[in-house]
């Protein structure tokens, strides 16, 4: 596997998208590795928020932490890009945060709605179910505010 990713790094040196997916196959079995290729994308692209969303998603289950450190800087870049507030909603459902993630959810509606996307409408549509009242709750807070 070392020599295949040394053979594609010397094909594609400019390419950051392959950097990611190398960052990503190597993230299963060596952190050091994945984090070269990841250090590697960033330097191509350092404007690209699909660049540290998928390095968020490849550290979604084992390193919550650093998925959403990445989430944090895609958003920097790109407040619009609702599959990161989605990941991030998730993972502070994980952590027990629900104000939180409601947050992002419903930024992610925002978005979603606004794009007039009803494939992704759905999935956000499903991902309120599954929150529920946490959902409710948050939406009532918002409009109090304002």
């Amino acid at each position: 596997a070392k020599l295949n990713y040394k053979k594609a790094e010397e094909l594609a040196a400019k390419d950051a998208k392959l950097f990611i997916n190398m960052g990503i196959m190597a993230n299963n079995s060596s952190e050091r590795d994945a984090e070269r290729f990841f250090k590697k994308a960033i330097e191509l692209a350092p404007q690209d928020a699909d660049i540290y969303f998928q390095i968020a998603r490849s550290y979604s289950g084992r390193s919550p932490w650093k998925a959403k450190k990445y989430l944090g800087k895609c958003l920097k870049i790109n407040n619009n890009y609702y599959q990161a507030h989605i990941e991030l909603a998730y993972l502070e459902t994980m952590e027990g945060h629900q104000a939180a993630a409601a947050k992002h959810l419903l930024l992610a509606r925002q978005i979603v709605e606004s794009a007039e996307n009803e494939e992704e409408l759905a999935v956000i549509e499903d991902l309120e179910k599954v929150m529920g009242k946490q959902m409710d709750f948050f939406s009532e807070l918002q409009f109090e505010d304002e």
